[in-house]
């Protein structure tokens, strides 16, 4: 199982080589609200297809596919492999692909949903990993997303983790939209 997964954590500390080798590392959260009961956006939460339909929003992605979802008890394990264009800090260079891998691990018991992505690219320089936790906040909920991003390359990882910050804050508003809709349905 990937380092991430655990439960009930406030913290996140995904990466054990992080003291190995230099990197430039953010933790965050972002902290959604919803006047809609703690069920229903974890029901979402637990949803593959939701995950793929996010996934799909991507610019930089030409394909995406979920593997079979393992359940044990409240535990349910799945995967995402998502053919990626590749990406340069000049932008998305769609003539050459990757393949990414997102696992994650939804623990129903207390609506938490762990998650790892892992860039196809060699070496693995880029790592982002985080938690999605939905808690009652009033008649409704909040989901807080913490995540971790890790960037390992000389001189220009600071640069480059800016600029994947950037393009985790577009995707909010994005996040937020899909799940209204899935609200909805």
């Amino acid at each position: 199982q990937p380092n991430s997964f655990r439960t009930g954590a406030s913290t996140i500390s995904c990466f054990q080589t992080a003291q190995q080798t230099k990197s430039e590392t953010m933790n965050k959260t972002h902290i959604y609200h919803f006047s809609d009961p703690v069920e229903k956006v974890a029901a979402i939460m637990a949803n593959t297809e939701f995950h793929l339909d996010m996934d799909r929003t991507r610019d930089d992605i030409a394909g995406t596919e979920m593997l079979p979802t393992k359940q044990t008890g409240d535990i349910a394990e799945f995967t995402m492999l998502t053919k990626e264009y590749k990406r340069s800090i000049t932008g998305i260079n769609r003539s050459s692909h990757t393949q990414g891998r997102t696992d994650f691990r939804w623990n129903g018991a207390t609506n938490v949903l762990d998650w790892n992505y892992i860039s196809g690219e060699e070496p693995k320089r880029i790592k982002v990993c985080g938690q999605y936790r939905v808690e009652n906040e009033g008649s409704g909920c909040r989901l807080v997303h913490d995540y971790t991003i890790e960037i390992k390359i000389p001189l220009v990882g600071g640069k480059v983790s800016k600029v994947v910050e950037k393009e985790f804050k577009k995707s909010f508003v994005t996040f937020e939209r899909l799940v209204r809709e899935y609200l909805a349905r």
